[in-house]
């Protein structure tokens, strides 16, 4: 699992209810260290830390030794101990260990946890004790993003105070990735960053293990490692870890939602719109190096294309599933999804809106008068040509004069539609050669 993203980059029967034994840890560390209590604060431990068989992992707490939270936690941790675990649980329980438990129980849920069960704080078997690989690559991805508790799970070992009932005393971490015994230098894995070993006859070796590179982090979560001396655990993981780190998480909502969208159905009549069924968080996609360089370079865009129902018959109605939309970089498919037509919705412009109608109407009527008074100069420049024309008959070249007379014979022509022509026009009229 990414540690940023929470995206599986592998997986092989995640999903498996099976006994977690002492990664059942991670859990109870994570609630101490949410409790708020100060970590440097002691606490007197119950009886119940010695109730414990001698073949189980214990830190070696006596009834009623004081010691600190940090101590406990510590010894939890490092070298898992039961004893530790019960302390814890009874502390944080209000001296009731199963009122912790539900607590636990509580807070898977709230981490989506949802195929898990716990029935104690240190996972001795128990029918109802159980959950899956994916659901503590959850619990891990939670417990690492608590600085303390990273500290912790990365710090090979450690030194116990001295307290009421023991000397101080070193502790070691389990953790052979993180261990610098000489004994577990074959497994040694410099980029590990934690987390934590388990291990029952029932449920057999288990490893929640954690590395990183650079700024990317890997869980890896191994369960029922049923080999001789419980070793695979470590080989498996590590290789999950390597093969992680050869994988780039991309994050592909952005570009699919700047992909732009086709924006008519063939076959229908309206015009309708594609629109692809998203959920509400990131899409990631697991990449090699080449396509990831590819989909960073600048400018990069995803393509999509459409595989439409092959039964889709028109018209198609709006809301309707029609097929899947593809998107793709360089050839390489991305991502798919569902597709369904939505109707374009034409929405009124600024200048169609109410406010802008008075503007529209004068507009239109100062256009209109323009328009009119064009008209009406086209209608009227013929008859000032012909006055014009005989007023050059008797004025000759004089244009000035023309001008002059052809405005006089307008107004004469207006007067002479009012009175009949004298006697002296008349006899003129007459006496004008004809041409």
């Amino acid at each position: 699992m990414d540690e940023a993203t929470g995206e599986v980059l592998a997986e092989k029967e995640k999903d498996t209810r099976s006994n977690p034994a002492s990664l059942t840890k991670m859990m109870t560390a994570l609630l101490l260290l949410e409790s708020g209590k100060d970590l440097e604060q002691t606490m007197v431990c119950p009886s119940t830390v010695t109730s414990f068989e001698s073949d189980s992992s214990l830190v070696g707490l006596y009834d009623g030794e004081e010691l600190s939270y940090k101590d406990l936690l510590y010894g939890l941790m490092l070298v898992s101990g039961n004893d530790a675990a019960a302390a814890i649980a009874y502390d944080l329980g209000g001296g009731d260990i199963s009122a912790f438990v539900e607590k636990m129980n509580q807070r898977a849920q709230e981490l989506g946890m949802t195929n898990t069960h716990f029935a104690n704080p240190h996972g001795l078997t128990n029918e109802n004790h159980y959950t899956t690989a994916y659901d503590l690559a959850l619990l891990a991805r939670e417990c690492m993003k608590n600085e303390t508790f990273r500290t912790v799970v990365s710090t090979p070992e450690y030194t116990m105070a001295a307290t009421n009932r023991h000397d101080a005393r070193t502790i070691y971490i389990s953790n052979r990735f993180i261990s610098t015994k000489e004994s577990n230098q074959p497994y040694h894995y410099d980029a590990a960053t934690g987390i934590k070993t388990g291990s029952t006859s029932a449920a057999g070796g288990c490893l929640a293990a954690s590395a990183k590179v650079g700024d990317r982090e890997i869980i890896a979560i191994v369960l029922g490692d049923h080999t001789s001396g419980q070793n695979q655990r470590w080989v498996d993981a590590r290789a999950l870890l390597d093969y992680g780190f050869t994988i780039t998480v991309l994050d592909l909502t952005q570009k699919i939602k700047d992909t732009p969208l086709q924006t008519i159905l063939p076959g229908d009549s309206e015009p309708s719109v594609l629109t692809p069924i998203l959920p509400d968080g990131e899409i990631y996609y697991q990449a090699t190096s080449d396509l990831a360089n590819a989909f960073n370079a600048e400018g990069a865009q995803l393509t999509v294309s459409y595989e439409l129902d092959p039964g889709l018959t028109a018209p198609v109605p709006d809301g309707a599933t029609v097929g899947q939309a593809v998107y793709s970089l360089n050839g390489t498919e991305l991502y798919r999804t569902q597709v369904t037509k939505k109707p374009v919705v034409v929405t009124e412009t600024p200048v169609e809106s109410d406010a802008f109608r008075p503007v529209i109407i004068i507009l239109l009527c100062i256009g209109i008068f323009f328009l009119l008074v064009v008209i009406l100069r086209i209608l009227t420049k013929p008859r000032r040509k012909r006055q014009m024309r005989n007023s050059r008959r008797l004025y000759g070249s004089d244009s000035k004069r023309a001008r002059q007379a052809a405005r006089q014979t307008g107004r004469k022509n207006q007067r002479k539609q009012l009175r009949p022509p004298s006697e002296y026009e008349r006899s003129r009229s007459a006496r004008r050669p004809r041409r």
